[in-house]
């Protein structure tokens, strides 16, 4: 018996943002909503799960997209979000 061989599978392109990081944003808000995409992809057996983009949400600014902010504060939402992917994944710094 011959096996096929497995084609990964990811997903493209950006999540919705949930109606509740909008109504109160936080970093926290941000951790847990990747949390939720990255849950959702697992579930459906992504192979190569992403944050669906949320990393462009801006907690100061909801409005204002990720490419716009300064240098220091994208940094420090990067770091705030692979703080929240090395959780889910139940590494520590």
């Amino acid at each position: 018996m011959t096996t096929q061989p497995h084609i990964k599978t990811t997903v493209v392109g950006s999540y919705p943002f949930p109606d509740w990081l909008g109504a109160l944003p936080s970093e926290q808000a941000v951790i847990d909503a990747t949390r939720v995409v990255i849950h959702t992809q697992e579930q459906a057996d992504i192979d190569l799960v992403c944050d669906g983009e949320l990393y462009r949400f801006d907690v100061i600014h909801p409005d204002c997209g990720f490419w716009m902010l300064k240098r220091s504060i994208a940094d420090g939402k990067i770091a705030v979000l692979v703080k929240g992917r090395d959780l889910h994944h139940g590494r520590t710094a």
